[in-house]
């Protein structure tokens, strides 16, 4: 993957990719995706977040809405990305 410099520089997990096929859309199943991979990055004592990107406009609302904040944006070639972070609970308090 290529840096677009808003990566957070604590250790984090990164999730590369995610996708719920399109019949399957709207049943929760992404959700539970992201739970999971939450779940992992809050049972790491190392781990302060879960980053990821997404070049899909219309995913930054449904990220913002399970705990995701946009830490920047960059333009790759020409594609436009957001960059997100959901830090772990403690790291929220």
């Amino acid at each position: 993957r290529q840096s677009t410099g808003h990566e957070p520089d604590e250790p984090h997990y990164f999730l590369g990719m995610i996708g719920v096929a399109p019949g399957h859309q709207g049943s929760g199943y992404g959700r539970r995706l992201l739970e999971h991979i939450q779940a992992m990055s809050e049972a790491d004592p190392v781990s302060t977040g879960v980053a990821l990107s997404t070049e899909d406009p219309s995913n930054v609302p449904y990220y913002e809405r399970v705990g995701y904040h946009v830490t920047g944006e960059a333009d790759v070639g020409e594609i436009h990305t957001w960059c997100m972070l959901r830090p772990n609970r403690a790291r929220r308090a």
